[in-house]
């Protein structure tokens, strides 16, 4: 059946609310409350007396709701219901339940309430008062083993053991025998009272098989008293007997074995006894039963209920340990009494107190191991105990209290604070045991008691302490500075005080005043305690540990006398030492009184009251620390040198910083550092001091004394005087130069001399007058000049010039202006401080210097040459001097690392010195210019200062033969206020004797960045050949590059990086290592790759020597191709840019510089002045114009493209993009050209005003800037379309012949006009100004065109016979005399016209010469003037137009008018008849002088232009002639000097130059004063021009005629007079309402002046262009979209409107083709900058209009296209200029705008 739902939920209620029972019940009564109630009684109860059945249906329940079941789980006991069912059976155990911890609970469980409660109180008194039942043990050890006893025979019990029953039950025994079994033996604690129980199973049967009468058998105690001896044992109790069985069937048969096997064991009886023993008694086990009867008794178990305690409050495991003889079976009682609970009243505790043996103390241990860390009422654990007693334990016996885990007793305290070693201390333990304390927790050596006393202190005042028990307690805490602290509880007795006293040894003294050194500073100091014997020896005085260790000095000595006297026995060790024992014990004591010494030398020796002596005055003491020194130092030196980590010991560092503190002890530490080597020396130096102020650790050569630092510094000062400074990195590092910052001390001793003079107020006279024999100056804060000029030769500098600039200074801080005597007034303290700022010397007297190492002998020579070359001329004031110089080339010091080692030390250099053995000391700089101008940053006014002093120092350099050859920012160093130049390494001489004299050879360091053009080659690849040439010359260097770049960066760096730390590596004489050691390193070194996978030159290698040569020379060879030698190949234009360099290095292979494919550049200036152009552009821009590298290399085929085609329009260009000034610009521009057009030397640039600023011609170059500026941003029109003809009539602009004329290059103002002697009117009916119709004006005009054409002709002749004599004198100039005669007399009989043109054929000049040369030919000689041009053709040239420039003249006799003329169809401007106020045409007064020298070559210019554009027609356009006049006859006459056209300028070009050279002897005349005012003025203007020539002159060979164009700047002098006459008369520039028009697309910045209309027309015709460009895409994808439709409709409608508002005839024939569409718009040509541009980036799309300008001038940039099939004209002659009253307006305001701008002209007196 099931469980009703109720009775299940019950039920499991109650076993999951069963908890067990806790010993520790919580003491929260309201968590007691809070908790359900347990019903652990109640389980008992439901599980009492139920079936096993019963039991199985509660442990799985099933129920009315759950009739599967379910499993009850387990109990909070871990046990099933099962379980705990069979554990509270009534049968069970009582010995289970009272293993259980609540067995109290589970026996309450069953019982009724007061049964319970009765039970419970019988236990719990029993348990409380001692009573343990003890465990079960069998009578053999076996509880299995059964005992069979035969009974037959008689024996009975004797009457006294009887005696004690009544007479009835005697008689009930009468049939009964009995007799001894066995000796009873208690095992547990047989000398205590306790009760015994005996348990047995007792089997009795009968031999017969009948039943018989006796009533059984069983087991009796016997005991007899062994403290009386009785005879008769006493019985104590008998067994139940046992019943006997009867077999009934068959007779027993013992003879047969199957009988026996067939009879069934006979029923056993539990027998069990229990008697109360007493001690003292000795108990006997006996059996009793009938003769015919068999007792067998089997399973006898003995248990013993011992009681708490005795009579004497003993338990019985006390009563155990008193026992003198412990029993066999000790461990086995002590377990028992343990278990049963006797082991809780501290045992070991009371069997030390006992003292008990090692035995019985090792088993308690093992009974009960956690008893070692019981602990009793003064929280002692046995170990405390065991040393806290009258006696010390034994040694075994304390090792036995250390097993674990009591070995944790030596970490606890006791409640006085103390820890067994400190007890142990007390009682003054020996070695021994100390030791072994020390060694199970050492830290206890430390740990200090409540009172505050260490183990140490205790075992002191216990008076047993000795060296060895107080070294041992000293060990463990050497090293704890904290403890080595610690004075005791008795006053102050340190640990170190302890020590001394007791003289340990010399580690003990190190660890202790390492680890706390102000012990020997501290005195010991002892309370005076009466009742402790320990310490009456003790001095009551405080004494130093050095006192105290000194003391037993004498007390050694003073026993081994006493021992002498007494007659000591000869054996005695102390008697019988040796002299040479005795000395290693003197020395051993001398070094531990040294090394007390050392922490605190001024402990005074003895103390009187008028004398008191120190240790430190002993001499031997300081003489045995010297020695120390020494040699600890050379020592440490060598093992520095294999690389291992070592210092100084304690004691002699400590010793070496006490020395060097101390001036007194100067002559020992020079003993000492002459007596050792210097890297032993240097070892000392590097040495920290602990006790440096204000800083610790600070090594000894910065804190020690001025005297003894001085000492050391010279001992490893370099040359002598100067030390490196390690700590800062190296100011340049290279692979040929190293640049060092050091210090000299080459004056330090004479600076602290004159430092003490300065300061002390009242000098003594002795100390001024010796040495130098001068009394001057004895004042204070004064010192005599001898003295000073003694320390300025110290520091290295110019006595004379050291004492020039005291004077100066002496002068600048005196107020007075009276001249001071120096020898009188002697150097002041505060000049003398300044001069030592100046040049850098610190408050030391140490002056900051810079060692420059070098590789290359070259430089070093280079250095010093130049030098000594600028000193013997004087012009070394802006050169770095150099203080000394040095080279140890060849000088036979061993190996090549001595040199680094001597400079760094042992350490690892930072930087290798191995090679660089020569090099220069200079002072150091206050930084170079690169810094300062990055970091600082630099006025334009230290700019110019800068760049001056440099320009002055290269000056003084070339006129010495120098070329400096490395001028960059970096070696321009600045001291003070200036500027001066370094790095001479470089430098080549302009003119050299010795071998090859050619800027680029190896030898010195290239700097392509800073070279010139003519530097660079360029090789087409098409030229094979001559590539090979360079290949073949390089192919050792191009190998050795080829085989390096296989090897990726890293591999390389890898690869220095070693060969650099095996250089730096010195030689040590260890065993030589195989041979293939260093091959595996590399390999391991780069991983990837092996040894052998190197290239064969590396491969191949022996050796490492060989190998890092090898290296070497790759690794230069590399560097050297990369960034110098290495072709730059441009793709794109099929060619190859190179250097042009040489080999000249030392050591390499020969060369013959013949097989090179360029021609080697010479040094001179005009390379100079390059590389100082680079060097200004660089301070005034920040970079370079090309692209550079770091290391002055250039990067890139585009830098060597764009160096090669470097020209003027690039400079200017690079120039005005990245520099801002100028004057900077034009210096620039006359700097970086072709060296053709460079400035000749340093002094021309030095002359240009950029040098001086404020200076007129300055003032005068940025006025005329200044209307440069002008010009270009607000009177130039931009266009970037035009056709062919217009940029060509832009090429043949008036603003190129002028250039070329006056020489100069920049033109502010339009120079095409015309001057008449009359003036013009606008004929709107032909559209151009007209004279009037005045027969006078008319012949003045007809007579002025035939001066101007008269002097075109005359220059016409002189081109001819200059091309006739250049032909006569050439080299067939016999054969052209023989023709010539031979054409003159063909043209007496044939047509001269005919032979004209075969003798311009035969002279090879244009036929347009063809009409002059007809003219010699035709007429006579007076006409054609042909002799007198073939006898000196320059001479009748200059006649002629001399005669028509007088006649010309004569017509200026009145007032004349300046015209400008419309350079777009040559014709003057005039304004109409409306706007007669206009500035135009400008009045001039008769003046012969400015009309034939200033205005007369203008107007030969712009008639040749006329001449060119129309002939004869375009000249009378030109001079204003009606149109209805035609040409004048006399005009015919000039036709042959009609060369010009509009196709060749050449013409026109040459005409110009011809009249330049003609005119120059006028111009020297007439304008000489003018030029020498603007010589400086205009120097700059037409450098690029002054010999030029447009023909070519060299090719004439006149040697006998001056062709040269004359002084430029009286050149200038026409352009600068007709510029002043704008600035005069035309202040707003007006300019006639012309505009400049320049093309961007043009390559030179050309431009014309023309009217504002024909500027609008351009800009619609480029509009249109942009349309048709539009269009002609458009209509390409038209059929693909609508959209594309529609915009091309709506742009032809556009283009369609725009041409129906042009006019129809807007140009005359004569202008058709400059303007017309059919002509292809102009191209960028090829040597433009737009032509490395592809065509689709030229131009952008959309228009970009000038903001600048006004609305109808801006600029429209189209894209670049051709304009086809299109024809329009542009309305000149026929189309009247009638402006809109609102434009005119709009220029008048914008007129008094100008004149408030800077757009005016500035006032030529402004600049003079």
């Amino acid at each position: 059946g099931e469980f009703l739902d109720m009775a299940g939920l019950v039920w499991l209620f109650i076993c999951r609310s069963y908890e067990p029972y806790a010993k520790n019940k919580s003491r929260n009564k309201a968590a007691a409350a809070a908790r359900l109630p347990n019903f652990g009684a109640s389980i008992g109860r439901v599980l009492n007396g139920l079936e096993p059945y019963s039991v199985q249906r509660l442990n799985y329940l099933r129920t009315i709701s759950v009739p599967e079941g379910v499993h009850v789980p387990t109990l909070a006991n871990g046990r099933t219901v099962l379980e705990e069912a069979k554990e509270r059976a009534p049968n069970g155990s009582m010995s289970s339940m009272l293993e259980e911890h609540f067995f109290h609970s589970c026996v309450l469980s069953f019982l009724e309430a007061r049964d319970a409660l009765s039970y419970s109180t019988m236990c719990r008194r029993a348990w409380t008062r001692g009573a343990r039942l003890l465990r079960r043990i069998s009578s053999n050890g076996n509880t299995n083993k059964m005992e069979t006893m035969d009974t037959r025979g008689s024996c009975k019990l004797n009457d006294d053991c009887c005696r004690s029953e009544t007479s009835s039950e005697e008689l009930e025994r009468a049939g009964k025998l009995s007799q001894p079994w066995q000796k009873l033996e208690l095992p547990y604690v047989p000398s205590c009272t306790h009760t015994v129980f005996i348990s047995c199973d007792v089997a009795y049967c009968s031999w017969d098989g009948e039943e018989s009468h006796c009533e059984g058998g069983g087991l009796l105690v016997l005991s007899e008293d062994t403290t009386t001896n009785a005879q008769v044992p006493d019985l104590v109790v008998a067994s139940i007997p046992a019943r006997a069985s009867v077999d009934g069937e068959e007779e027993p048969s013992h003879n047969t074995d199957e009988s026996q096997q067939q009879r069934p064991p006979p029923p056993t009886t539990r027998v069990r006894l229990s008697f109360n023993h007493l001690p003292g008694h000795s108990y006997t086990l006996w059996y009793y039963g009938s003769d015919r009867h068999t007792v067998t008794i089997s399973n006898l178990t003995i248990r013993q209920l011992v009681y708490s305690c005795d009579y004497n409050g003993h338990n019985p495991l006390h009563v155990l340990l008193c026992e003198d003889d412990n029993p066999r079976n000790l461990r086995e009682q002590l377990d028992a009494l343990i278990a049963a609970g006797f082991g809780s009243n501290l045992p070991i505790h009371y069997a030390l107190k006992v003292g008990v043996l090692e035995r019985t103390v090792r088993c308690l241990i093992e009974a009960n191991p956690t008893a070692l860390l019981d602990i009793d009422s003064e929280r002692r654990t046995p170990l405390h105990a065991a040393f806290d007693s009258t006696r010390m334990p034994y040694l075994g016996i304390v090792q036995a209290l250390l097993t674990s885990p009591g070995v944790n007793a030596t970490h606890l305290k006791d409640s006085r604070g103390k820890l067994p070693i400190h007890i142990a201390a007390e009682h003054g333990a020996g070695e021994a045991l100390l030791r072994v304390l020390v060694d199970a927790y050492a830290d206890g050596c430390y740990r200090r008691t409540d009172d505050g006393d260490l183990p140490l202190h205790l075992l002191v005042r216990s008076g047993s302490a000795t060296q060895v028990t107080v070294e041992l307690l000293i060990r463990p805490m050497i090293h704890n500075p904290t403890i080595c602290a610690y004075p005791g509880s008795l006053g102050v007795n340190l640990p170190l005080h302890i020590a001394a006293e007791y003289r340990c040894k010399y580690n003990i003294f190190e660890g202790l005043l390492s680890s706390y050194s102000e012990a020997a500073h501290t005195r010991r100091q002892l309370m005076q305690q009466p009742d402790t014997k320990s310490e009456g020896r003790q001095k009551k005085y405080a004494q130093y540990a050095l006192e105290m260790f000194e003391e037993g000095r004498g007390a050694d000595n003073r026993s081994l006398d006493m021992k002498s006297t007494l007659g000591a026995k000869s054996n005695d060790p102390s008697i019988n030492k040796g002299s040479t024992e005795m000395a290693l014990e003197e020395a051993d004591f001398n070094l531990r009184s040294d090394l007390i010494f050392v922490h605190n030398p001024n402990v005074p020796k003895s103390s009187r009251p008028y004398l008191t002596t120190y240790y430190r005055d002993e001499n031997e003491r300081i003489r045995r620390l010297a020695a120390v020194i020494k040699r600890e130092a050379v020592l440490c030196s060598k093992k520095l040198s294999r690389g291992e980590d070592v210092e100084l010991t304690e004691m002699a560092n400590l010793a070496w910083c006490w020395m060097c503190s101390n001036d007194r002890y100067s002559e020992v530490i020079s003993d000492i550092v002459l007596a050792i080597p210097v890297k032993a020396v240097r070892f000392l130096a590097l040495t920290e001091n602990p006790k440096s102020e204000p800083i610790q650790n600070t090594p000894i050569k910065d804190c020690s004394t001025p005297r003894c630092a001085l000492i050391i510094k010279s001992r490893l000062s370099f040359l002598g005087r100067y030390i490196l400074d390690h700590g800062s990195a190296p100011l340049h590092k290279s692979e040929s130069c190293v640049i060092l910052r050091a210090k000299d001390i080459g004056a330090m001793d004479s600076y602290l001399s004159i430092q003490t003079l300065l300061s002390d107020s009242d000098p003594d006279i002795d100390d001024y007058s010796h040495g130098c024999g001068s009394v001057y100056a004895i004042t204070g804060n004064t010192i005599e000049v001898d003295r000073f000029a003694h320390f300025a030769r110290k520091i290295g500098l110019n006595q004379s010039e050291a004492i020039f600039e005291i004077e100066k200074l002496l002068l600048d801080s005196n107020a007075t202006e009276d001249k001071l005597n120096l020898k009188e007034s002697g150097v002041k303290k505060s000049v003398f401080s300044e001069f030592c700022k100046l040049h850098a010397i610190d408050d030391k007297g140490c002056r900051t210097v810079v060692i420059k190492f070098m590789k290359r002998k070259q430089s070093f020579e280079l250095e010093n040459q130049c030098r000594d070359i600028l000193c013997e001329s004087g012009k070394s004031s802006h050169v770095v001097p150099i203080l000394n110089q040095f080279s140890f080339e060849g000088d036979g010091k061993g190996n090549s690392n001595d040199f680094t080692r001597d400079l760094f030390g042992e350490e690892p250099p930072s930087i290798n010195l191995s090679e660089l053995k020569c090099g220069i000391v200079m002072p150091c700089a206050n930084g170079d210019l690169r810094d300062i101008f990055y970091r600082e940053g630099i006025s334009s006014s230290n700019l110019l200062e800068n760049a001056r002093q440099v320009g002055e120092t290269l000056q003084a350099l070339h006129e010495q033969g120098i070329s400096h050859m490395n001028l960059q920012l970096k070696n321009v160093l600045r001291f003070g206020k200036q500027m001066v130049l370094s790095d001479f390494g470089s430098a080549l001489f302009l003119k050299s004797i010795k071998g090859l004299n050619a800027i680029g050879g190896t030898s010195t360091k290239i700097f392509p960045s800073i070279l010139p053009p003519e530097m660079i080659e360029k090789v087409e690849l098409s030229n094979r050949d001559r590539f090979d040439q360079l290949m073949r010359y390089w192919k050792y260097v191009h190998a050795d590059a080829t085989y390096l770049r296989t090897l990726a960066p890293h591999e390389r760096e890898l690869l220095s990086q070693y060969v650099e730390s095996h250089k730096s590596k010195s030689p040590t004489p260890e065993k030589k290592t195989d041979g293939q050691s260093w091959k595996n390193n590399i390999s391991s070194l780069l991983e990837t790759i092996r040894f052998e996978d190197l290239p064969h030159v590396l491969a191949k290698c022996t050796s490492l020597e060989d190998f890092c040569f090898v290296w070497e020379r790759m690794r230069e060879n590399y560097n050297l191709w990369e960034t110098v030698l290495r072709p730059r190949v441009d793709e794109q234009k099929q060619c190859v840019y190179m250097l042009k360099a040489f080999e000249n290095r030392k050591g390499s292979p020969p060369r013959d510089h013949s097989t090179l494919p360029y021609k080697l550049i010479a040094p001179s200036e005009k390379v100079g002045v390059w590389i100082f152009g680079i060097f200004i552009y660089e301070l005034c821009s920040g970079g370079n114009p090309f692209h550079t590298g770091y290391q002055g290399d250039l990067r890139g085929v585009d830098s060597y493209s764009r160096l090669y085609e470097w020209d003027r329009s690039a400079a200017e260009k690079s120039v005005r993009e990245h520099v801002q000034d100028p004057l900077a610009q034009d210096l620039l521009c006359q700097i970086l050209v072709p060296a053709e057009e460079r400035l000749p030397n340093i002094s021309s640039v030095l002359e240009h005003p950029f040098f001086s600023p404020k200076s007129v011609e300055a003032e005068r170059f940025l006025e005329k800037y200044e209307e440069m500026q002008l010009l270009r941003e607000n009177d130039t029109v931009a266009v970037r379309k035009v056709t062919k003809a217009v940029s060509r009539m832009l090429d043949d602009s008036m603003e190129k012949y002028c250039k070329q004329a006056f020489a100069t290059d920049q033109i502010a103002f339009p120079c095409c006009l015309m001057v008449l002697p009359y003036t013009l009117d606008f004929d709107e009916s032909i559209n151009r100004p007209v004279a009037a119709a005045d027969p006078r004006l008319i012949s003045c005009a007809v007579r002025l065109g035939k001066c101007l054409l008269e002097i075109n002709k005359a220059t016409a002749r002189l081109s001819f016979w200059l091309m006739m004599s250049a032909k006569m004198r050439g080299q067939s100039g016999n054969e052209f005399k023989s023709q010539m005669q031979e054409w003159l007399k063909r043209a007496r009989y044939e047509s001269c016209s005919s032979i004209a043109k075969v003798m311009v054929a035969g002279l090879g000049c244009g036929m347009n010469y063809a009409m002059i040369c007809e003219e010699v030919l035709a007429f006579d000689g007076n006409i054609s003037k042909a002799k007198s041009y073939m006898r000196d053709p320059i001479r009748a040239a200059r006649r002629d137009i001399k005669e028509n420039s007088d006649a010309l003249s004569d017509l200026y006799q009145s007032l004349s008018y300046l015209y400008l003329v419309d350079e777009a169809i040559m014709i003057p401007s005039c304004a109409s008849r409306t706007s007669r106020r206009a500035a135009y045409p400008m009045q001039l007064e008769p003046n012969p002088k400015l009309m034939v020298n200033v205005l007369l070559p203008f107007m030969n210019i712009v008639v040749m232009k006329a001449l060119a554009r129309n002939k004869f027609e375009g000249l009378a356009s030109l001079l204003g002639l009606p149109p209805s006049l035609g040409i004048p006859e006399c005009w015919m006459s000039s036709e042959p000097g009609l060369l010009h056209s509009i196709d060749n300028s050449a013409s026109i070009e040459e005409f110009v130059f011809l009249q330049k050279v003609l005119r120059k002897n006028d111009l020297n005349d007439a304008f000489k004063d003018d030029a020498s005012v603007l010589s400086q003025s205009y120097h700059s203007i037409g450098s690029a021009n002054d010999n030029a020539s447009f023909f070519s002159i060299s090719a004439l060979g006149l040697v006998n005629m001056d062709l040269s164009p004359g002084d430029p700047v009286i050149a200038s002098v026409p352009m600068a007079q007709l510029e002043l006459l704008f600035r005069e008369r035309d202040p707003d520039r007006e300019f006639g309402k012309l505009r400049r028009v320049t093309s961007v697309s043009q390559s030179k910045s050309l431009g014309i002046w023309t009217n504002i209309e024909t500027i609008r027309q351009l800009k619609n015709m480029a509009e249109v262009a942009e349309l048709e460009d539009q269009l002609r895409e458009l209509k390409l994808n038209l059929d693909q979209t609508q959209t594309a439709a529609a915009q091309y409709a709506s742009l032809l409608s556009r283009r369609k409107a725009m041409k129906k508002n042009m006019p129809d005839n807007a140009i005359s024939p004569l202008e058709e083709s400059f303007f017309s569409f059919r002509n292809s718009f102009d191209t960028p040509s090829e040597g433009s900058k737009d032509h490395s541009q592809s065509e689709g980036d030229a131009y952008s799309r959309s228009p970009i209009i000038n903001e600048h300008l006004p609305q109808g001038e801006r600029e429209i940039s189209p894209k670049h296209h051709q304009v086809e099939n299109q024809k329009m004209e542009i309305s000149t002659h026929k189309m009247p200029y009638t402006p809109d009253p609102k434009t005119e307006a709009a220029e008048a305001e914008a007129k008094k705008k100008m004149r408030k701008s800077k757009r005016r002209f500035r006032p030529w007196f402004t600049a003079c």
